[in-house]
């Protein structure tokens, strides 16, 4: 198996979706099966957060079967019929001059069936909307704009394939006192011309309490 060992997350991040399922979506994809596509969340975090490491719960929503119809899009106890453009086998073959490839097929999108009667849950989509909720840990010094990849809590995957994954995008939220630069935190102080001129201590705020500076 040529990507024995290669994780799909990251040739999708290395070529972006839609190049990932031309290039490579042959080699993971079995029987008409398609992978979940990455769904991506931005996580507001402040910089006592960013220092601590904490427990974050996020919300998103993301499409799931329908439990209708089970994720068939047909309504429950009705008969699918097969499809007359692919003769069911869910690949029609388009030629052009010399070159001739192989694809899904544009009329039941790979399934090889046909609905008779739609699903009044879905419509016949087969999927519907659903909300979740969910624990994320964050490593203490996280770096801005870093991403967190939680496996497999992406959108489901088509004909069986296995989900996508969710993105979490770290994001410093706005100090009323500090400004992040990378790993350090800046401020200013305002201090008079006699402390210039003949030097003092000051005391001064941290995200842990105060510390003084000669």
């Amino acid at each position: 198996d040529p990507f024995a060992g290669v994780r799909q997350g990251d040739l999708r991040d290395m070529f972006g979706g839609d190049l990932f399922e031309q290039l490579f979506g042959g080699f993971f994809r079995r029987g008409g099966a398609r992978h979940g596509g990455d769904i991506h969340v931005e996580l507001p975090l402040t910089l006592e957060e960013i220092l601590e490491g904490p427990e974050k719960s996020i919300t998103y929503r993301r499409p799931a079967p329908c439990g209708g119809c089970k994720g068939t899009g047909a309504r429950g106890g009705t008969a699918m019929a097969r499809c007359g453009t692919c003769a069911g086998r869910g690949r029609v073959r388009m030629s052009a001059g010399f070159i001739s490839m192989v694809q899904e097929c544009p009329d039941c999108g790979g399934k090889g069936q046909r609905i008779l009667e739609p699903c009044p849950e879905c419509g016949g989509r087969a999927l519907i909307e659903e909300e979740i909720k969910l624990g994320v840990r964050i490593e203490p010094g996280q770096p801005e704009g870093n991403r967190v990849r939680i496996e497999r809590e992406g959108a489901y995957g088509k004909g069986g394939g296995a989900p996508g994954d969710l993105i979490v995008h770290l994001v410093t939220a706005e100090h009323p006192f500090f400004e992040r630069e990378g790993a350090d935190l800046r401020c200013e102080i305002p201090i008079s011309f006699a402390h210039v001129a003949l030097g003092t201590a000051l005391e001064v705020p941290t995200l842990t309490g105060k510390a003084k500076v000669k």
